[in-house]
């Protein structure tokens, strides 16, 4: 309705390196910088963890292997959140768990959660205050007084979940950390400290970039891919599976992605060897390579 088309899709990792890269003063030395070398963009977002390693060469950047979950996401903190301080504000003023909270105060209180979430990424402790929280009660508001401290051990085991996500994709790529040059790190949640300490203590503090723009740097780069006319191309097969685990490649590597208005077709002809209930189920799959 707003007359704004989509030129292309791009992978948003992708699309957060391209715009870190390309917003710098002198584009093309920042490319001859990284040339050869192996760069990870780690995105840890309200709603997923993406994580990406790159190669850049001679320019061209090349996606080598990517995990992503949307376990450990930003929502999923909060959530965590809210549900250990109710627990904690119930045992500390004796309630059992026949009181009665109204819904509306509950979904307020997962936004004072986030929002505290952003406060303490700069302040040691911050105050969460829900009013009306608690029905039928002489004082029915909820007052908590969170610590730094408190939220990271709050958070731990979920930050320990995505954290571990990087050493499982880096060693299925047969990387060591220290052979990385650049750990680009963007989302929402990249401005937790304890997330920012325990990237330093994977890569050093030297690899890691936390982007000043991390909430952005995704719509920046599409934006810079489009405005370039970028010719992104499919980094990995898709593959379709076929009997006794055997597979054959529909869409190959290197193929131009379509933009706005294109289309790329291919033909292929198969047969169904039982077709007794008219059906014939097709499973298309994306190799971890």
């Amino acid at each position: 309705i707003a007359g704004i088309g989509i030129f292309q899709f791009i992978h948003e990792p992708l699309a957060a390196l391209y715009g870190h890269l390309r917003s710098t003063e002198d584009y093309a030395a920042r490319l001859r910088q990284y040339d050869r070398q192996l760069i990870l963009v780690f995105d840890w977002g309200g709603g997923t963890l993406d994580l990406t390693l790159c190669r850049l060469i001679e320019g061209h950047l090349f996606q080598i292997t990517n995990d992503g979950t949307d376990e450990v996401g930003g929502d999923v903190f909060d959530e965590q959140l809210r549900n250990e301080i109710i627990k904690r504000v119930m045992i500390a003023r004796g309630l059992n768990e026949d009181v009665t909270i109204d819904y509306n105060a509950k979904m307020r209180l997962l936004h004072a959660c986030e929002r505290a979430k952003i406060d303490l990424s700069t302040k040691p402790k911050t105050t969460i205050f829900v009013s009306n929280f608690f029905k039928d009660l002489d004082d029915p508001d909820l007052d908590y007084l969170l610590t730094r401290d408190e939220l990271e051990n709050l958070v731990s085991p979920i930050l320990n979940n995505g954290l571990h996500r990087i050493e499982r994709l880096l060693q299925n790529a047969d990387v060591l950390p220290m052979g990385l040059a650049l750990c680009l790190v963007t989302g929402g949640m990249s401005n937790m400290p304890a997330i920012k300490a325990r990237l330093h203590q994977i890569f050093g503090p030297q690899r890691v970039q936390v982007s000043d723009h991390n909430t952005t740097l995704i719509a920046e780069g599409a934006a810079w891919a489009a405005h370039d006319q970028v010719q992104l191309v499919l980094a990995k097969n898709v593959e379709l599976l076929l009997a006794r685990n055997s597979r054959i490649s529909l869409l190959k590597a290197g193929l131009p992605m379509p933009r706005e208005g294109e289309i790329k077709k291919t033909d292929f002809h198969l047969y169904c060897v039982d077709p007794r209930d008219g059906v014939a189920k097709f499973q298309l799959e994306s190799p971890i390579r």
